[in-house]
């Protein structure tokens, strides 16, 4: 967790290091579950940044950190309105108890108005769904 932390830390700070780019452009959204399931693929915490002036997306789990070499993963926005945001990202290779590799499929959707988020994870290549929500911080 203490990992974790840092990286949300090294995250917020290289958004937030965009002199130029004004606050409107800029969200970073630290997101917690409400529920009490465990799955070890949604993760109780996640962070998503969106910078909409450089165009980048950046997510942040612990899930990805331990596949990733402790680096966030390339998100992207499939849609955003006045009321929601909806985002997206593939974290692959993916070794379940089993010892079958995938590519894991996510989406969350973020209600702008109550800060709720649902999401969404699907193996690729099965017809398994898991669902989680929760309440996010904007940062």
């Amino acid at each position: 967790m203490r990992q974790f932390l840092t990286v949300l830390g090294l995250v917020a700070a290289w958004m937030w290091g965009a002199a130029a780019v004004q606050a409107a452009d800029m969200l970073v959204l630290d997101c917690k579950t409400t529920s009490t399931v465990v799955n070890a693929a949604l993760q109780p915490r996640m962070v998503l940044s969106y910078d909409r002036a450089k165009n980048t997306r950046l997510v942040a789990d612990g899930l990805i950190f331990s596949l990733n070499g402790d680096k966030p993963l390339a998100g992207r926005v499939v849609s955003e309105n006045d009321t929601r945001i909806d985002f997206s990202w593939q974290v692959k290779n993916v070794r379940n108890v089993t010892g079958q590799i995938s590519t894991l499929n996510f989406k969350i959707v973020y209600m702008k108005a109550t800060s709720k988020y649902t999401v969404q994870m699907i193996p690729q290549g099965y017809d398994n769904i898991f669902r989680d929500q929760g309440v996010c911080t904007v940062e």
